[in-house]
């Protein structure tokens, strides 16, 4: 009935389990890319220094807006030394413009969401928006480790 031997059945069998493991190892790849919508792992290093220079320039909105607000609320001190340290690193980050700034970002990021989330224990900010910046700086933090360690496309041009 059963035309096959053992030589073939087992030969069929190792076929399945390579056809598996395959599948197994694209549909993880795949997974990995499209998981992380911050991933610079396939980016040529100019493409990361517009990503720094880019939130370089959200720094420097984002510090003159609370200078703004630390001057208007009676100078409030740590919305005015919060602003001058965002836009010391949004301008670090648009002069320089190294994909290693991308740490300096995201330290300042979850220094900031920290800031606000102690506020928000004084009624002055929500805290969901100090969670959601420690989220975005680690998760900015994590993805200059994946890049600086994948194989990248160094372009010709570096500015």
């Amino acid at each position: 009935m059963n035309s096959f031997t053992n030589e073939q059945k087992e030969e069929i069998k190792r076929k399945v389990q390579e056809q598996q493991s395959y599948r197994k190892e694209i549909m993880s790849q795949i997974i990995s890319k499209n998981s992380d919508n911050s991933d610079f792992a396939g980016d040529t290093e100019d493409d990361v220094r517009k990503n720094v220079r880019n939130g370089g320039f959200a720094s420097l909105v984002w510090g003159l807006i609370w200078i703004i607000l630390g001057v208007i609320s009676d100078y409030d001190p740590i919305l005015f030394i919060g602003g001058c340290f965002l836009i010391m690193e949004g301008s670090l980050c648009i002069i320089i413009r190294q994909p290693a700034l991308m740490i300096l970002d995201a330290i300042t990021l979850i220094a900031i969401g920290i800031l606000n989330v102690v506020s928000s224990f004084a009624g002055a900010s929500p805290g969901r928006i100090g969670i959601f910046q420690i989220v975005w700086g680690v998760k900015r933090m994590l993805s200059y480790s994946r890049w600086k360690h994948s194989p990248k496309q160094v372009s010709e041009k570096v500015w």
